[in-house]
């Protein structure tokens, strides 16, 4: 019973520490139009802005591996090959995403950007396997209403 229990308190923790970041990067996402309206009133090209806020990253992400002192070995080369391949994928879509900025209102790129939702909560589980991504019924229908959200926001923008 005390196990039990441990374990439920652990994973109350971990639900609410990944809820936490994940409000985090939401926050950040939200934050993130706005600048790059901003600086494609100062660039000529969007691809100079994805390319200096790709540097930024960079900058924070060497900071994080220096402050975390630890000496982690280089994934296996199959995980590696996938993470280049994820790399390569965030590199086009902050590319892409600073072409669809320079050309329509935040508001209707960033509602585009949800569409993201449903796919990773139909993509997941055929990629990642069903056993480390589960499909719900609360999962589907709230991944619907994101979906049903996105629509009324284009329409109406």
């Amino acid at each position: 019973m005390v196990d039990r229990m441990s374990s439920v308190r652990w994973f109350s923790m971990k639900t609410r520490l990944g809820t936490g970041w994940g409000l985090g990067a939401a926050i950040c996402w939200a934050i993130d139009p706005v600048f790059i309206r901003w600086g494609l009133a100062h660039f000529s090209s969007p691809l100079w802005g994805a390319a200096l806020s790709l540097l930024a990253c960079l900058g924070i992400y060497g900071v994080l591996v220096v402050l975390r002192r630890r000496s982690d070995r280089l994934p296996p080369a199959s995980i590696l090959g996938w993470q280049i391949a994820a790399a390569i994928l965030v590199a086009l879509s902050t590319w892409i995403k600073w072409l669809a900025l320079r050309e329509v209102p935040a508001g209707i790129v960033l509602a585009l950007g949800r569409l993201s939702v449903p796919l990773v909560v139909i993509l997941s589980p055929l990629i990642i396997g069903r056993s480390l991504e589960r499909l719900t019924l609360r999962l589907v229908i709230g991944a619907g209403l994101i979906t049903i959200g996105t629509m009324l926001l284009i329409r109406s923008g």
